[in-house]
């Protein structure tokens, strides 16, 4: 009996380790690009942002290349509506084919750095 219970628990243990829905540690994840739209804002402003995911759709992140301003990469952030890409300075939210961008002040509230943008084309 004693070598039985020991049996199943061997059983037991070696199909829990053969588990085929573990992740595969080596397996390489990759970069695909979702989209590119050039977005016109208020003041005559334009807006070139980039989408981009990881294969394994752990991560989403957009790049903005701003007027005057060097790209910037953003990760996307938990909305309640919309997506939001943010850092700790800088948020770029979309809503179908609007976005605003927005930048926290000297009392790190944030306010609008660009709004009112619209999709005018899909960039290429």
């Amino acid at each position: 009996m004693k070598l039985l219970a020991i049996y199943f628990s061997v059983i037991l243990m070696m199909t829990a380790c053969n588990n085929s829905d573990l992740p595969i540690k080596n397996k390489a994840l990759t970069i695909s690009k979702n989209g590119e739209h050039l977005y016109q804002c208020g003041n005559n402003v334009q807006v070139k942002a980039t989408y981009y995911a990881l294969s394994d759709d752990s991560l989403s992140f957009v790049k903005l290349a701003l007027p005057n301003e060097p790209e910037i990469t953003l990760a996307q952030a938990i909305s309640a509506s919309g997506e939001r890409y943010s850092n700790e300075s800088l948020e770029w939210w979309v809503t179908g084919l609007e976005a605003f961008a927005q930048t926290r002040n000297q009392d790190q509230e944030w306010q609008f750095m660009y709004q009112n943008c619209h999709a005018i084309e899909k960039a290429s």
